[in-house]
Formats: C-alpha cells, sequence, structure tokens
C-alpha cells in the first residue's frame, strides 16, 4: 500500500465497515474493498505518533507496540502538584527533590514537570510521587500537620532504619524501602 491521504485512508475504513457490516467476514470484507487492515492500522499509528508511515516498514506493515515513554499516561490530577508542595513543607533541594524521583542531579525535566510542561515518564515516577504524598499525609496525621515534627520525623536518624533518617532512606532510590517506610509510619499511626 503507497503512502495515502488520511481522506483515501478514511474511505478504505468506510468502504471496509460497510462490507462487514453486510455480513462479509473481515478478511473477506479487506479483499473486496481493496484496503489492508494492517496497512490502515500502520498508517493511523503513524498519524498519532507523528512518525512516517514508512517507518513501520521494518516491523512487516504491522505497527509497533507503543514504547513505554508513549504507554504513559497523564499523572492523577493534583499528583505532581502535591509532590512539589510535601517537598517544599519538607525544604527539600531541587537535588534532593531529583533524586526522589530517580531522576540526574540538576535535571531540566524536574523544572518542566514542576511547571506543567511534561508528564511523568514512567509508572515508578509516579509511584514515587504517590508515596511521598502518602508519607506526609500519614504524618500530618501523626503530627496534627505540625510541619516542624514531620520535618523533625523524616530527618531524624532512626534506629530501626539503621541509624538513617528517613528522608536518606528515600533519596538512597530503592522503593521497596519507601513501602517498608511507609508501613512503619501506618504501625505508628495504629493502621497496620
Amino acid at each position: 500500500m503507497a503512502d495515502r491521504s488520511p481522506l483515501a485512508l478514511q474511505e478504505d475504513r468506510k468502504a471496509l465497515a460497510d462490507a462487514v457490516n453486510a455480513g462479509q467476514s473481515l478478511e473477506a470484507a479487506a479483499t473486496v474493498s481493496g484496503a489492508s487492515i494492517i496497512d490502515l492500522n500502520s498508517a493511523r499509528m503513524a498519524r498519532v505518533q507523528n512518525q512516517p508511515y514508512a517507518s513501520f516498514q521494518q516491523y512487516g506493515g504491522a505497527a509497533p507496540e507503543p514504547r513505554e515513554e508513549q504507554r504513559a499516561t497523564a499523572a492523577p490530577a493534583g499528583l505532581v502538584d502535591s509532590f512539589y508542595k510535601v517537598c517544599l513543607r519538607w525544604k527539600l533541594t531541587d537535588d534532593e527533590m531529583s533524586a526522589l524521583l530517580s531522576l540526574p542531579r540538576g535535571s531540566v525535566y524536574l523544572r518542566l514537570l514542576l511547571g506543567g510542561t511534561v508528564k511523568p515518564l514512567t509508572g515508578d515516577m509516579r509511584e514515587r510521587m504517590a508515596l511521598v504524598s502518602a508519607i506526609s499525609f500519614g504524618l500530618g496525621e501523626l503530627f496534627r500537620d505540625d510541619p516542624t515534627k514531620e520535618i523533625a520525623w523524616i530527618t531524624h536518624a532512626q534506629p530501626n532504619l539503621d541509624n538513617r533518617s528517613p528522608l536518606q532512606v528515600m533519596l538512597r532510590g530503592r522503593l521497596i524501602e519507601w513501602y517498608g517506610l511507609h508501613y512503619s509510619l501506618n504501625e505508628l499511626r495504629g493502621l497496620a
């Protein structure tokens, strides 16, 4: 199938749909209408992803699976905002915020993210933001929204964390430790 205009592709899809609605099988309808279902899907994916149609030839005419970045959905409303407000409340630096999100130090992406220009790249990043917000919420419940006590808890070395502070644990970057931190906070609140 040669490069087709969107109008020609739309006509092919309509002819295909009409043939299927008339009771023909999908394969027979594609043969009658002259449209290739794979080519129609590939062309549609090329337009959606702003890539030339020819780039799909390496996949034998079939559209490729979307990359992780393309699959990432927008963060829930307010998640980035909530993360940023917690970081301000905890008086974190830009480098610490970047470390919490597993971004390199001095990342321009962090500024773009906080400014609303870009979305979180991965589910991991959204999960990190959600955990920071959940930990802050738990601390707010535990300390009756006293930011001084919240900051003291997050920055004070604790024996159950190998004499590291919860913030040091979080900055280390391993999500499994974040979940342990969240669980121990829930124990303090009497929820676990």
